[in-house]
This record gives C-alpha cells, sequence and structure tokens, in this order.
C-alpha cells in the first residue's frame, strides 16, 4: 500500500514515478531507488483519487536523453475522491520516465489512480500514484473513506481498529500518528502501546521520542530499562537528545550503564554530569578501541588528538593485510589532517595503482584522487594507466576528469605520454561492438568524456589523429569538442580558462563542467559573475557537482551577493544549493542570514536554515528554534530539523533542558 517515489531532477514527480507503478516489471519500480511516500499521504493531498481501467498502451523507444513515453488510454470507473460525475469519463495519460528499460505489462482491469491538482490540464504530470495490485485498490477504498471522518480522534480509532483486524500496515499507523495535531490525541498512543508486540513498541518509542512531549517520557524511560536491547538503545538515543535533564532520565542512565549495549550511550551521558567518576571516561575509551581503526581514530581527531589519530591512521595505510578500500579510506583522512605526503605515497602505491583498475568505482574514483594529491612522478604511470581502464562504471566520469587533470598538472611530456595512450584506446573504440559506444541512453551523455579528457591532453595534431581512426558514428562526438584543442597547456591561466567558456555557449555538457571545476579548483575571481549566472538560469546540468563546489572554492562578495539573491528563487533546488554555496563560503557568518530565514516568510528555506543553525548556531539561537520544535503547534516540514538543531547546540555547550549541566562530584 505504500508508494516509492524516485528522487528526480527537473519536473515535480513526473508521472514516470506514477507509471513505475504501473509498469511493475520495469527498474523504475525498484524499492531501493525510491522514497517511501504512505497511501494515506497520497489521497490526503489528492485532488482526485478514482478506480479506474486502464486500456491500450502505446510505447515511444527512448530519445538520446535516455526519456521514453507511454500513452495509456484510461477508464474512470469508480470516483473515489473529487467530483463524483467524472464517473465514467475517459482520459489519455501521457507518461514519461528516464529508464530506457521501462517494459509494458499486460494491461491490469483495475487500478487504483490518484491524482494531484491541475490534472484536467495535464492529467500525466498530476499523477502521483496508480496501484495495481487488488489489495491496494481495496485499501485506497478503505481508507479514503477513513480520511473523509470529520475528526482526527475519529480518524486514528478507525486507523487503529483496521491495524487491529490486520487490514492496515504499522507503518502506515505510525505516520498517522506522526501527523496528530491535537495534544488530546496523545492520549491514543499512551492507551495502545502495552497492546503493541516488541515490533510495534519500537515504532511507538521512535515516535513519542520524535514528538519530544515529556508525556512519553515514562515510556522512553520503560524502554531504556526494558530487556529488548533494540527499543532500549533507540531510547538511550532519543532520551540524550530530546530530554537530557529531564525528570528520572539522568537515573535511568546511571542504572544503564551496568547493561553492556548501553553502556557507552550511558558513559558518554553521565561524563558530563559527573565528570570526577573515572569510569565514564574509562568506559568511553574501552569502547572507542573496540570500534574498527578508521573510526577511532576519526573520533580521535574529532576531539583534537591528531597525533594520535593520525598515527592510527597509519597504522591501516602501512597494513598489508587490510583492505584495499579501508587503506584507501585511511589515506584520505591522512591527507586531510596534512599528514607526510611521503609516508602515504610509499605505503600505499601499490594499492593505488591496483585501485585504478578495480571495478569497485569508489575504490577506483578514491585511487585515483589520491595519486593525483600525493603530487609524486611515480604517480604518473597508474594515472596514465587509468586513462584506458575498460570499466563497467563508464556512467561515472569523475576518475577520467581526475586523471586528466593530474597529468595536465604533471606537464608536457606527460601530456604527451598520456595522448599517446588515450589514442590507442579511442582507435579502439570505432570496431564494431565497442561497450562504450553502443547506442544507450545511459551512455550518451557521457560519450563525449574521452574527447574531452583528449582536449586537455593533446593539440590539433592529436584531434586529427583521432578523426583518422574513429568511425562516423563515433566522430560525432568529437567535433564538438575542437574548440578546447590544446587547453590542457594553460590549463593554469584561470583567465583564459574563463574566456574558454564564455566564447563556447554550446559545448557538450561535460565539457563545460570540466571547465567550471577547473575554474573553481584555481579559485578564479573573474569566473564568479558567469558561473553565479549560470546557477540562477539551471540549464539543467547537476548544480550540486559542479557550480556549487566552485562557487564555494571561489568565494568572495560577488558569490555571496549572488547567492543571496536567488534566497527567493522560485525553484527551491536553487535556493537548497544557493543556501550551500552560503553555508560552505561563510561558515558561522552566516548566521545573521540564518536567523533571518526563520523569522521571515519565503526567505530561503527553513528546513536547511535549521540544519546549518545545528551545525553553527549559538546558545542564543535556542530561543529561535524551540518553538519551532513544538510537535503540536510548528510547521511540521521544520519541526524535526529544529529539534534536531536544539538538541545539537545543547550537546555542544552542555546544556540540558534545564540550561547549563552542572557537573556533580563523583
Amino acid at each position: 500500500m505504500e508508494t516509492y517515489i524516485r528522487p528526480c531532477g527537473g519536473a515535480r514527480l513526473l508521472a514516470a514515478l506514477a507509471a513505475a507503478s504501473l509498469l511493475a516489471a520495469s527498474p523504475c519500480a525498484s524499492h531501493a531507488t525510491r522514497l517511501y511516500v504512505p497511501m494515506g499521504t497520497q489521497i490526503q493531498h489528492a485532488e482526485l483519487v478514482v478506480i479506474a481501467e486502464a486500456g491500450p498502451r502505446e510505447v515511444r523507444p527512448p530519445d538520446v536523453s535516455g526519456n521514453w513515453y507511454a500513452s495509456m488510454n484510461i477508464h474512470f470507473k469508480e470516483v473515489l475522491k473529487g467530483k463524483p460525475e467524472l464517473a465514467g469519463a475517459k482520459i489519455v495519460l501521457r507518461l514519461q520516465g528516464d529508464s530506457a528499460e521501462a517494459r509494458v505489462p499486460p494491461e491490469w482491469p483495475c487500478v487504483g489512480l490518484v491524482f494531484a491538482s491541475g490534472w484536467e490540464e495535464d492529467p500525466g504530470r498530476a499523477l502521483r500514484e496508480a496501484y495495481p495490485k487488488p489489495r491496494d485498490v481495496e485499501q485506497l477504498r478503505v481508507l479514503v473513506k477513513v480520511y473523509a471522518l470529520p475528526t482526527e480522534r475519529a480518524r486514528l480509532l478507525a486507523l487503529w481498529d483496521l491495524y487491529t483486524q490486520g487490514k492496515l500496515e504499522r507503518r502506515q499507523l505510525f505516520d498517522d500518528f506522526g501527523q496528530m495535531r491535537e495534544p488530546a490525541n496523545f492520549q491514543i498512543v499512551v492507551d495502545i502501546y502495552p497492546r503493541l508486540d516488541d515490533d510495534g513498541r519500537f515504532h511507538a518509542i521512535r515516535l513519542l521520542g520524535a514528538m519530544g512531549d515529556r508525556r512519553g517520557l515514562p515510556f522512553l524511560l520503560d524502554a531504556l530499562a526494558a530487556p529488548d536491547t533494540r527499543r532500549s538503545q533507540k531510547a538511550a538515543r532519543l532520551l540524550a537528545a530530546y530530554f537530557p535533564g529531564c525528570p528520572g532520565v539522568t537515573e535511568g542512565f546511571r542504572k544503564a550503564f551496568d547493561r553492556e549495549h548501553l553502556c557507552y550511550m550511558a558513559a558518554t551521558y553521565l561524563v558530563k554530569r559527573y565528570p570526577k567518576d573515572p569510569r565514564y571516561r574509562a568506559a568511553i575509551e574501552r569502547y572507542m578501541k573496540s570500534w574498527p581503526t578508521i573510526d577511532y581514530a576519526g573520533k580521535l581527531l574529532d576531539e583534537g588528538q591528531k597525533g594520535r589519530g593520525t598515527e592510527l591512521l597509519f597504522e591501516v595505510i602501512e597494513d598489508e593485510d587490510a583492505k584495499a578500500i579501508d587503506r584507501v579510506l585511511a589515506a584520505r583522512k591522512a591527507l586531510d589532517v596534512g599528514s607526510d605526503l611521503d609516508r602515504i605515497r610509499k605505503g600505499m602505491l601499490p594499492v593505488l595503482k591496483a585501485g585504478v583498475l578495480s571495478d569497485q568505482y569508489v575504490l577506483c574514483d578514491w585511487s585515483v584522487e589520491l595519486l593525483r594529491a600525493l603530487h609524486h612522478p611515480d604517480c604518473l604511470a597508474p594515472l596514465i594507466e587509468s586513462l584506458s581502464h575498460d570499466t563497467k562504471h563508464f556512467k561515472y566520469p569523475e576518475r577520467l576528469r581526475e586523471a586528466t587533470f593530474a597529468i595536465v598538472e604533471s606537464g608536457p611530456a606527460a601530456r604527451a605520454r598520456a595522448t599517446d595512450r588515450l589514442l590507442e584506446m579511442i582507435q579502439g573504440l570505432g570496431r564494431p561492438g565497442a561497450t562504450r559506444f553502443r547506442e544507450h541512453p545511459n551512455f550518451v551523455n557521457n560519450t563525449h568524456v574521452y574527447f574531452v579528457a583528449l582536449s586537455w591532453l593533446g593539440d590539433e595534431k592529436a584531434y586529427e589523429a583521432a578523426e583518422r581512426v574513429v568511425a562516423e558514428r563515433t566522430a560525432r562526438f568529437l567535433r564538438p569538442v575542437r574548440p578546447l584543442m590544446g587547453i590542457g597547456s594553460r590549463a593554469d591561466d584561470g583567465e583564459y580558462l574563463l574566456t574558454v567558456l564564455q566564447e563556447n555557449p554550446n559545448l557538450p555538457r561535460i565539457a563545460t563542467e570540466w571547465l567550471v571545476i577547473r575554474l573553481g579548483e584555481l579559485r578564479e575571481p573573474k569566473a564568479a559573475g558567469l558561473l553565479c549566472a549560470l546557477f540562477g538560469d539551471h540549464t539543467g546540468w547537476p548544480i550540486q557537482n559542479t557550480l556549487s563546489p566552485a562557487l564555494i572554492r571561489i568565494g568572495g562578495p560577488e558569490v555571496i551577493r549572488a547567492m543571496t539573491g536567488l534566497l527567493r528563487h522560485e525553484k527551491h533546488n536553487i535556493r537548497r544549493e544557493a543556501m550551500k554555496v552560503l553555508y560552505g563560503v561563510q561558515r558561522e557568518e552566516m548566521l545573521p542570514l540564518l536567523r533571518q530565514m526563520l523569522k521571515e516568510k519565503d526567505l530561503g528555506l527553513k528546513r536547511q536554515a535549521c540544519e546549518y543553525l545545528g551545525r553553527v548556531g549559538k546558545l542564543g539561537d535556542l530561543d529561535l528554534v524551540l518553538p519551532l520544535s513544538d510537535f503540536w503547534k510548528a510547521d511540521r516540514s521544520v519541526q524535526g530539523p529544529a529539534a534536531n538543531a536544539v538538541a545539537k547546540i545543547r550537546e555542544r555547550y552542555d546544556y540540558d533542558v534545564n540550561g547549563p549541566i552542572r557537573a556533580r562530584d563523583g
């Protein structure tokens, strides 16, 4: 009965997502890649809910962007919510998707359809979900009646009755309890708690903790002492975060300290209140030592113990029996804290040479990044080798960009060697059956990447050589990058790269991305204006992977002004990324603006403002975010992040619900 909505850019939750429910065999329907949306939520926000018959479907093959389209004839049989007179109506749905491999199954005799507002103008775009399974169609009928009941209490009791009859999923029940607005209905949760099984009580504890209502304290404290380890651990986390210092909490943690699975959490809570009791600090240290070495090292580094943390990282880096991915992760962390590059290189070079040839794309990408960061002649050969690595993860081209930039930074001789290797590889791409150039939408947008790399590494002669060896079908990806040939010889000249970007607005997307990323790496201040303009226009290529990081690196007043100006943009994804850039540039200097966002209407995004306040907010900000964390009165979309911000500020400043934590003698 639940919906899983796959996140996608561009149009709002395109009808493709609804089509994914209809097209049950499609990869789009994978629960692993879609977000949970309960049926009840869909119904409550719907303008029209119908039971319909789906007639013949016509599917067009994917276009060059990988989009597929399906047209479906729909006959409304029953109207469950909306205008009753629409029963018998017939419409045509035109659905768009982003999976080139979607298939149309045999027609469903009966399907439940949920439409948002605007369905009359564009039913395909307004289609929120389709429920083809008979049990879901019947569930839809029942829940539409439940949500038509006049009071919140009546609806919740009806849902509980369905749950006890086995006609409602637990997740749907607790989602509705999580949407309560009337404080008196808290008693319903109190009444049903004893009737729940262990799993149900676990979900109830999660709900009570998130609500932050002190009437839930007895149940949380009961769960803390319960033999069920999962429930007691969840209660410990919730009590420490949202109820520190409330009556009975400290006493509950003192008892929990003697339980093995709660000892660490109890110690971290108690050590601030009883700093003279050596048991708590000793317990924390003991448990940290039991963690994986990388995690222990990270914790020490977070606490400012750079020497001990770094040496632990080198234990992993220099351990030949450790997993390659663990050694690479340790090396990345060691680089972040400015460790000895020569020591990292000597310990890691064999691992990185193998890593760049791995089919594990994370290991491959990280290995290339490390080889570039080490900036040593010994790293050149594996970087060149990585250019022609035939990885099945070709749709992640970051590896090739990092390798190309690293080779460019190594000088003309390195570029010449790499160009020869790249030309050898390109010559093989023209052969029949070459994997990278098969006609497959997932590959089309990235096919330019090898020729973009060639433009950074080679020159006009390299272009002519490539043109001679590639097939005509492949040459169409080579010609658009001709204006870039030889750009690598001036890769350190930010003004030159900016001019290239300005004079070539029709470059392949990936070529433009490389220019933007490099301008960010060079921190070219003169690029700020153009990149901010691209950011505001948002042509569709990924802001978060290119423009945002570049603008954060460039920084400066022009970027701050431009991003601040986008905080009222009509598209919330633009606002979100503008806030990300501002936070990346300013950090604590952004505090006045974050506070303004929480006070003003339609400025930035309050949810994200709470998130950033949790990271950098001061004690005085508790007065601002506490009202926003009120479960019963606050905007529900902001309440959760505000409660998290309150918890983080209190933790950072050693505060609890009563104010400063007053340490007691052990």
